[in-house]
């Protein structure tokens, strides 16, 4: 959806001959992304190599899904592998 709807793409050059940097991200995710633009923010001379398009993989697909309601995991009620209580497997919900 998200490649789809973009109005403006951009063609990125293929990696030649011999190259400097003080950074080197790989991978365009959105966690290499932020990696790459939080070393540039701080001055630094930063590379990021991709071997598809930026954010094409799990980034670009998951819509999430390490949202708790996505999981059978419950707030109330976690046990061990016997299903007696296990207080230190319960969830927190994010503030």
């Amino acid at each position: 959806m998200w490649c789809k709807t973009t109005v403006a793409r951009h063609t990125a050059l293929a990696l030649t001959g011999d190259r400097s940097c003080d950074v080197l991200v790989v991978g365009g995710s959105f966690t290499g992304l932020a990696a790459a633009l939080g070393a540039r923010d701080s001055g630094a001379n930063v590379i990021l190599l991709e071997g598809n398009e930026i954010g094409s993989a799990a980034s670009g697909r998951n819509n999430g899904l390490v949202i708790s309601h996505h999981s059978k995991a419950s707030l109330s009620g976690p046990t061990d592998l016997n299903g007696a209580p296990d207080p230190s497997r319960t969830l927190v919900p994010a503030r």
